[in-house]
Parts: structure tokens; sequence; C-alpha cells
């Protein structure tokens, strides 16, 4: 299935079937990160425990462990922090009993509900077969906090060595972190574009304010455009379901080239989402819900003013008025104009440059390759509380132009990458 070129409601019935079974899923793989993150150190340690001859911890006179004490499983899949399980944990943790004996200056011990903990700095100092359960102990039922508050939330009362690393890599591998919660870095640079020829009537670009038919938009384009000026090349539009069949029907009877944009990526069409925003403010000063609109054809008569105002008013990059370049005069006094059509073309290339610059200045560099993970943004407006991003989606194919191919299942999807960020997948702590 290519959705790129023939995009059909087999993709509405697909998501809608993920849907069913997403939230089984996501319930189960916050136990499950947790599981897949912790195992490797607890299965490892506990192993070494049975093949070794435990040694006594000399701390201030205290000798506790014994050769066949162990933590049990309930023990590990319990409250982590329980102060018995700290003690019992710091007495069968060799490394850990090698570094108090070593410099035991350097070390304290502090009483907690009954149990003798050893602490570095005034802090408990957590043994490694609890470590990784603990981050992730943390962030499950603290509700997922982010980096800096997990190390400032468990760094109060606990310490380890490189905890700050666990905490990060266990936070950034969060399913739920990447895809609830909002995206603060971009990543990848955007190849700058070329500005296009500036010849009249070259190119139309069409775009909609809602979702009206295909129909609709064939007799929009039809009335408005087609029947009024000069036939254009090439004509510009999103990937939208509007634009297909009857509506693309019409473009092949015209002999148009056609000049499809990633869906829901405005900055692709950006001259006609920069008219629409000119347009919805020109509209607001009409205040029109203090006018009694027709109920027939409500519109007309503003969109008439509105886009007659649009024609005349001067353009910063065009150095002239729409009318001008088209009419060869002003619209208000016969005063003749004449375009510098490659001055327009460089000024355009100038401005599409210093744009791209500022974009890319507030993005991370990353180059996506064939096999990374990514998550994709949801299009449109969302209620509040839904999640913001879907994925996890497989990197298929990288284009020069600033898109890649996703693909999840049986869906493939060109998509531009303003709209994915990288996703981490749980690291297994190394043996």
């Amino acid at each position: 299935m290519d959705l790129e070129d023939n995009e059909t409601d087999t993709r509405d019935s697909q998501e809608v079937t993920w849907a069913r079974h997403k939230k089984t899923n996501d319930e189960q793989s916050s136990q499950a990160h947790i599981s897949a993150y912790c195992m490797a150190t607890l299965v490892r340690d506990e192993t070494d425990l049975d093949k070794e001859e435990l040694c006594e911890m000399c701390f201030n006179g205290e000798t506790t462990s014994k050769p066949t004490e162990r933590l049990e499983d309930s023990e590990l899949e319990g409250f982590p922090m329980n102060p018995k399980i700290l003690a019992k944990a710091q007495r069968l943790d060799k490394e850990l009993r090698k570094k108090v004996e070593k410099s035991k200056q350097e070390y304290s011990k502090k009483d907690i509900e009954g149990h003798t903990l050893i602490c570095y700095n005034e802090k408990i100092l957590v043994p490694k077969v609890l470590q990784n359960r603990i981050v992730a102990w943390v962030h499950h039922y603290l509700v997922h906090p982010g980096e800096t508050r997990m190390e400032k939330t468990i760094g109060q009362i606990l310490t380890w060595p490189k905890m700050r690393d666990d905490i990060r890599r266990f936070v950034k591998s969060c399913r739920k972190c990447q895809l609830c919660k909002s995206a603060a870095k971009k990543y990848g640079h955007l190849p700058a574009k070329e500005a296009e020829p500036s010849v009249p009537w070259n190119r139309v670009n069409v775009d909609l304010v809602e979702r009206p038919s295909a129909d609709c938009c064939q007799k929009a384009l039809d009335d408005a455009w087609i029947n009024m000026y000069p036939r254009p090349h090439y004509i510009g539009f999103d990937n939208g379901k509007e634009f297909k069949s009857v509506f693309e029907e019409l473009v092949e009877n015209y002999g148009l080239t056609k000049k499809p944009s990633s869906p829901y990526n405005p900055q692709a069409n950006g001259i006609v989402e920069r008219v629409h925003q000119v347009l919805g403010n020109m509209l607001r000063t009409f205040e029109l819900e203090e006018e009694e609109l027709d109920g027939h054809d409500p519109w007309s008569s503003f969109l008439s003013a509105a886009a007659y105002a649009i024609r005349s008013t001067y353009h910063t990059t065009l150095e002239a008025t729409p009318a001008e370049l088209i009419f060869g005069r002003n619209m208000l006094l016969p005063v003749q104009f004449k375009a510098d059509w490659e001055a327009i073309r460089a000024r355009r290339q100038a401005m599409i440059n210093k744009n791209n610059e500022r974009e890319n200045s507030k993005r991370i560099a990353h180059t996506y390759s064939i096999g990374d993970m990514v998550s994709k943004a949801r299009p449109g407006i969302l209620r509040k509380l839904r999640r913001k991003r879907d994925g996890p989606f497989t990197v298929t194919h990288v284009y020069t132009n600033g898109t890649i191919r996703i693909r999840q299942g049986a869906i493939s999807e060109r998509i531009n990458i303003r709209r994915v960020q990288p996703f981490s997948e749980p690291e297994t702590p190394e043996a």
C-alpha cells in the first residue's frame, strides 16, 4: 500500500483496528519496559552470588551476610526502596563491600526503620541489583517525570555511580514519554528549496480552509481559475482525499502537472498558507458576529472585499502589488508598472534561504537512516489530553528533499521530517 499515491479509506480502517488494540498494549508496555530494562541486571547479579562464596562485610565491626542468603524474586518485584530490601542487597553486593573495606572513612551508616544502611555523602548507597529497578519504579509510580526531576527526586535520598546516565537512558527510551509528551526538541536540518522561475500563470496552488467534497473542489477550481485565467502548467496541492477522484480527472483533462506536497506540512505550500493567514485577519475585522449574514450566500461579499484588498496591497518580497504584476498598472490610479521578474525571483530565493537558516537554527543536527525508528506527530488540533504522537515506525527510505518514507505493518507513508522524532527503544544493560 502506498499512501503517497493512493491514500484510501483502508488506512482509516486499519488505524481504527490498531486503536482497538492500542489500549491493552499501552497498559502492558509500562510494566514490560520496567521488566525488560531490569531483567538482565537482576539475573546477572543473582547468578554471580550463587557461583562465588560470599565474604564478610567489614563495616564498623558488623558481619551479617550468610553464604546461602539471596534476594528473592518477590523482594525484587516489590517496593525497591524498602529499607529491609536495601540492607539485604547491600550485604549481598560484593563490589560495594570491597569499596567499603577499602575506604571506610568515606562511608557512614544510618538506621532507617530498624535497618542499618550504608550511606555515601549522607545518602543511601544503592546496590547494583536495585538500581535499574528503583529508576523504573520512580518513573512509573511518579507518573513519568523528566530526566531532571527524576534525578533530583531520587538524588535527595539515594546515590550510586553513574546514576544520572541510568536515569537519562531510561527516560529517553520510555514509550509513553515519547508518544504522549510535547516534543521540546526538533531533529534534522531541512534543505533549502530553490525558488521557482517567476513566470506569470505558470503555476496555481490549491489549499482548503475546510474539507469539502471532491466535486466542490473541482467546481471551485474550474469556476475561479481555469475558466478565467490562462491555463497553468503546474498545480500544487497537498495529498488530501479531496484532491483525488473527480478533482484528479479535471487535472488530467487539462494536462496539468501535479506538484503534491507531503500531508500536514503547511510549509510546503507556504505562499497559500500565508495568504490564508492574511485573509483570516481581514475577515475578522468585519466583526462578522455583529453582522446579519445572508442565509443563502453569507460569504461572497466579504471574500470579494478581502480579495480586492490583497490584490491591491503592496507585498514586501514582490516590491509591488499582485495586481501590478498581472495588469501592469496600479489598481487605484492609471499609473503604469513594469515587473522585473528576475529581481523578484532573487528576492524570493533570499527570503527562502533566510527562513530556512532560521528554522534550522532551532533544530538539532540529525541524519535519518534506513532502519531507524521514529514517532510521528498526530495531525490536526488534538484534544488536550490525547496522545500527541503515534509510533514507532521504521524508516524505509530517505529522500534528499527533507522527507522520509516510514512503515508500520502494512501502512507506508512519505512524510516530512518536521513531523517525526527519533524513537528510542529500551536498552538492555551490558553483561
